[in-house]
């Protein structure tokens, strides 16, 4: 992994899903154990050879994974952002990527966009990067010039652009849900789960404080109910 230049002021999204990992084995009375593998690639498969019982891994929950896989009820729901360095102010559209480098992962639901966005675009080089390599990397290498472009799930590049210097160019995707995957067999684990993050759910909402009447109810898109 490469040192950034300056350190994150916050630790990358990743690490708070782990965090809710260990809250909910705590809830359950389980004993969490981390298992790490190299590859993002060996995820999904390992759940399946029973490596693991729950992948943590902000993936996103498409159709086609969901097919095969049980996935928990979203964590949150992001759209997928093309990243630029923050001073390229020659990609601002789908058509300006005809002829640049855009990295992404193969085994990442990034890379399924990409290859969709290739049949619009002609000229857009695909990159398929090493899986040993996080989003966070791939935007720093991104920030560095060594590729012109990658995708990032919106929030973590948020969370990344305060101390790297890129962008979001334009959105790739509607919002769709980050959800933690299951095998498909395992409804009472997925049940369990389920449950846990509902409750954690809304007691994040009642800790959020906030007066306004019906009009910023509305804007804000909850009704809090005590």
């Amino acid at each position: 992994w490469s040192q950034p230049r300056t350190l994150p002021r916050r630790s990358p999204a990743v690490d708070a899903d782990l965090k809710v990992a260990r809250d909910l084995a705590a809830h359950l009375g389980l004993e969490p154990v981390v298992v790490t593998l190299r590859a993002r690639d060996r995820l999904l498969p390992a759940l399946v050879e029973g490596r693991g019982d729950l992948v943590v891994a902000r993936l996103t929950a498409t159709e086609e994974r969901r097919a095969r896989y049980a996935f928990s009820v979203p964590l949150t729901q992001v759209r997928e952002m093309l990243v630029v360095r923050a001073g390229d102010d020659r990609i601002r559209s789908p058509a300006d990527l005809a002829g640049r480098r855009v990295a992404a992962r193969r085994s990442s639901s990034f890379w399924d966009t990409l290859q969709g966005l290739q049949t619009e675009v002609s000229g857009v080089v695909v990159v398929a990067a090493d899986e040993s390599l996080d989003t966070e990397e791939l935007i720093y290498r991104v920030s560095e010039g060594e590729f012109d472009a990658t995708v990032a799930d919106e929030d973590l590049l948020a969370e990344v652009a305060s101390y790297l210097d890129v962008r979001a160019a334009f959105a790739l995707t509607r919002e769709r849900p980050i959800a933690w995957a299951m095998r498909p067999g395992n409804s009472v684990l997925k049940h369990a789960v389920d449950a846990f993050l509902h409750k954690r759910a809304l007691a994040d909402v009642t800790d959020a404080v906030a007066v306004g009447d019906l009009g910023a109810i509305r804007e804000r898109g909850v009704l809090r109910v005590l």
